[in-house]
């Protein structure tokens, strides 16, 4: 009985030890399976965050930044170097990136800043400094200046605004146009 003590408590000894080895290996390597979050003035801070937003049933949302902060209170997600994949219901798939995005818990409306860029799968692509996205009225708009690109036209013009149920898209005023010469062909 003694020796069956001494034996079970040298097996609980060493898996106790090894769980412990096996921790602090992980640690030291910093894997990326591992969640890393990090307190901060926010409520939850988290790199590599990754969202995906199934609740609508024309629109998948993957939200993806390098960092995300989570501030409770505000009901805001405010993401470092977001990138944005919205998937319709048709299977088109949209991309939408910029440097700092700020996510509303409660609304799930998105303003996005910096550099900001919205690529097609076809290559249409739409660039700002800002975007705004309401969620109750599926519309994405902005009021500065904006530029939309393919292959055959560049656009410019100050405001935009994107009726995502209705597949509208407008530009809003002072818009130039530059037409590729082999579309007059």
């Amino acid at each position: 009985m003694k020796r069956r003590r001494i034996i079970i408590g040298l097996l609980t000894s060493l898996i106790i030890i090894t769980v412990l080895f096996i921790f602090l290996q992980a640690k030291d390597k910093n894997e990326t399976g591992v969640l890393k979050v990090i307190a901060d003035k926010a409520d939850l801070y988290v790199r590599d965050f990754q969202f995906t937003e199934v609740g609508d049933p024309d629109t998948v949302w993957n939200i993806k930044a390098d960092s995300a902060r989570y501030m409770r209170n505000e009901n805001i997600v405010v993401l470092d170097r977001v990138m944005v994949e919205m998937i319709r219901s048709d299977g088109t798939i949209y991309y939408l990136k910029g440097d700092e995005g700020r996510f509303h818990t409660d609304s799930k409306d998105m303003f996005i800043s910096g550099n900001v860029e919205i690529l097609s799968e076809h290559g249409d692509q739409v660039t700002t400094d800002y975007l705004m996205y309401s969620d109750a009225e599926k519309k994405a708009s902005t009021d500065a200046m904006v530029t939309m690109k393919n292959d055959y036209v560049t656009l410019r013009g100050v405001g935009l605004t994107i009726l995502m149920n209705r597949n509208h898209l407008a530009l809003l005023s002072e818009v130039d146009a530059l037409i590729d010469s082999r579309v007059l062909k």
